[in-house]
């Protein structure tokens, strides 16, 4: 299977860590021309620095959760830039109960995981943003489709991006664009690295054994990634397509 992304221009979010920055990093080593976003200056900054200098990268500066700003920050992601695909790997995670939660978390989370990622579809698709078979991925969690325990802010703000996928690939299609998602099941991750901090060491064992393949690596969903950014994919969209480990089947 070929992936071709020479010349290729791509939107990604959550570009300042995890997930966004390892994508990042392997499209610009596959001669992508990359648009990264993310709210942490300095480790923006940092992904940035790592990317190739010979090609028309951009990074933006973009706090998620502040509505008022994304105005600009949308203008400037369509400004001189056609792209060939978006994958959406910005997040906030919340693990905790209901009753613990405040309200401007509950509002920053659904910004964050359900608004903004809406916000730059609804531009995505505009006359001289996108080219032809441009392909969208929408990074979801497997919590969102699975019962899980303290994650209820997290798996109802996150699920929207499996409802966007199939609520908007009809009408994408008419534009030749696919959409589609990825449910992702636990990585090693700072995400995990906190939980660890957090919890017993039995909640831990459970979250893994939950996992038959164990607990998955950040290039087990950028492989997912490709394909559907490729041609590979072209008679696909629509789809929630999951990446766990196994998780959902227990």
């Amino acid at each position: 299977m070929k992936f071709k992304f020479s010349k290729k221009t791509y939107l990604i979010t959550g570009a300042s860590s995890g997930l966004g920055r390892q994508l990042s990093y392997y499209l610009d080593r596959h001669g992508a021309n990359l648009t990264i976003l993310g709210s942490n200056k300095k480790e923006l900054l940092k992904t940035f620095n790592k990317l190739s200098k010979n090609k028309k990268h951009k990074k933006i500066l973009a706090d998620f959760s502040n509505l008022k700003k994304s105005k600009v920050v949308i203008k400037n992601i369509f400004k001189e830039s056609i792209y060939d695909g978006f994958i959406n790997c910005a997040g906030i995670y919340s693990f905790s109960a209901a009753n613990d939660l405040s309200d401007d978390t509950i509002i920053k989370s659904f910004n964050v995981n359900s608004i903004y990622p809406y916000l730059i579809l609804k531009n995505f698709t505009k006359v001289g943003n996108y080219n032809p078979n441009a392909s969208i991925v929408l990074i979801a969690t497997i919590s969102s489709i699975t019962s899980s325990s303290y994650l209820s802010l997290y798996s109802s703000s996150k699920i929207s991006q499996i409802n966007l996928s199939k609520s908007l690939c009809v009408e994408f299609s008419k534009k030749k664009v696919r959409i589609n998602s990825i449910s992702a099941g636990m990585l090693n991750s700072k995400i995990l690295d906190n939980l660890k901090t957090k919890l017993p060491k039995q909640y831990i064992s459970e979250i893994e054994k939950k996992h038959p393949l164990g607990i998955g690596e950040y290039q087990d969903v950028v492989n997912s990634i490709l394909f559907f950014l490729s041609e590979n994919s072209k008679w696909i969209t629509g789809t929630n397509f999951i990446v766990d480990g196994g998780y959902s089947a227990n």
